[in-house]
């Protein structure tokens, strides 16, 4: 079984709403554009633009944790790599 009985779905997804808002804030905070998000994490405009999507009466797509985390790695190894990988 890949979850316990207690699951709770909504713990999940109050985390990934946090990390919207925290991928919003940073983007403000180094001024970084849509485009350089999905680059910098290797998806498409679109599903940036889902996360940060800020429209009265819409629900922003989930940001997973992971990515958010990735992106954060990407961004403070970027000056000091060549490469990642």
């Amino acid at each position: 079984m890949l979850f316990a009985a207690n699951f709770d779905i909504t713990a999940i997804t109050y985390v990934m709403t946090d990390c919207n808002h925290e991928l919003i804030q940073l983007m403000q905070e180094l001024s970084l554009s849509t485009e350089q998000v999905a680059i910098c994490l290797g998806v498409s405009l679109t599903t940036v633009s889902e996360w940060i999507n800020t429209e009265a009466g819409t629900k922003p797509r989930p940001m997973p944790e992971s990515e958010l985390r990735l992106l954060k790695y990407a961004l403070m190894t970027e000056n000091k790599h060549t490469t990642l990988f």
